[in-house]
């Protein structure tokens, strides 16, 4: 009934089927999917499914699990479609699926060297590959797939569907382009990581209804700097930034979780329904002229963050007219 997208910051986006079975997440080795963040706890969270419908639950993680925003406690349903955030830049996305069977744990694990991520296996198969019918489904077209298992005695092997052969600890593999390595995961888990609080010292003010039309403000305290911006569409952007802060703020979200904005919301802040061309790169374009604007007033452009459809504004002080 569901899939879980994994999505990493510059990492390849990874899919995988949910069951009825929980499928753990977090930095130590014996969970089903081990994810290397240091702000991610030993065993951070479970999601599975309950009568069609998928549930997270956090496991009492140091830095919490989030589901569209708000902190977890015990567990609940994420309803298809519900972002949910672990550590500092690990993004799970709830998607419409088939219901099946997540891998058990066990002495092996399949770690992916594109995305970063560790895979248990298990008995009978773990199915890698384009398909759609695979359990780790990758980026490419085609129905390419691979059957990795334990047999009896606990070797693992790995089926092409036209022959079968067992692998050794440590070897490599490029299954439908992507590349992996076989583990036996043996290894001390350092202390999870305390999200620290960001010190970010520049303002931010906006006047959506000003007598000149929409303005925008960012002030620097330390060096007694101010710089003024003008143009809907620009302070638009910022607008929406700023109140994605506030809100967030007022949710108590960590501070690295803090403004994270999807692109299609901007998109729809900003132009509203508006008919645009190839609105993505409109967003790409105004981002980028913003930043050139911030710089040539000597503020630091990277004030605006941009990564896999999201962006986010690091300012300390919000203050909003309109």
């Amino acid at each position: 009934m569901a899939e879980l997208v994994i999505l990493r910051d510059h990492r390849p986006p990874r899919v995988l089927r949910l069951g009825a079975r929980p499928l753990r997440l977090g930095r130590a080795p014996d969970n089903d999917v081990v994810i290397d963040d240091e702000a991610i706890s030993g065993h951070h969270a479970l999601i599975w499914l309950r009568e069609g419908e998928p549930w997270v639950e956090d496991l009492r993680s140091k830095n919490g699990t989030f589901i569209d925003g708000e902190r977890l406690t015990g567990a609940r349903v994420a309803k298809v479609g519900a972002q949910v955030m672990l550590g500092l830049s690990t993004r799970l996305v709830v998607q419409r699926g088939p219901e099946v069977a997540v891998p058990a744990e066990t002495p092996w694990v399949l770690e992916d060297l594109g995305s970063g991520l560790f895979h248990g296996l298990d008995q009978p198969r773990l199915r890698v590959g384009t398909s759609a019918a695979c359990d780790l489904r990758l980026e490419g077209e085609g129905d390419e797939e691979v059957a990795l298992y334990l047999d009896d005695g606990g070797e693992a092997w790995l089926d092409d569907g036209a022959t079968a052969r067992a692998l050794s600890e440590g070897e490599e593999l490029i299954i439908a382009g992507g590349r992996f390595r076989l583990h036996r995961p043996n290894r001390e888990l350092p202390p999870t990581a305390q999200v620290e609080e960001e010190t970010v010292r520049c303002a931010l003010r906006t006047r959506m209804r000003g007598p000149d039309g929409p303005s925008a403000s960012l002030f620097d305290p330390d060096r007694n700097a101010r710089y003024d911006l003008y143009g809907e569409t620009r302070v638009a952007l910022l607008h929406a930034l700023g109140r994605q802060i506030l809100t967030d703020r007022a949710g108590r979200l960590p501070a690295p979780l803090v403004g994270w904005v999807g692109d299609d919301e901007i998109i729809a802040a900003i132009w509203g329904r508006m008919p645009i061309q190839d609105p993505q790169n409109s967003l790409a374009v105004l981002v980028l002229r913003a930043r050139k604007d911030i710089k040539s007033a000597g503020f630091d452009p990277w004030l605006i963050e941009r990564r896999r459809g999201r962006t986010r504004l690091r300012v300390g002080e919000v203050v909003l007219d309109g």
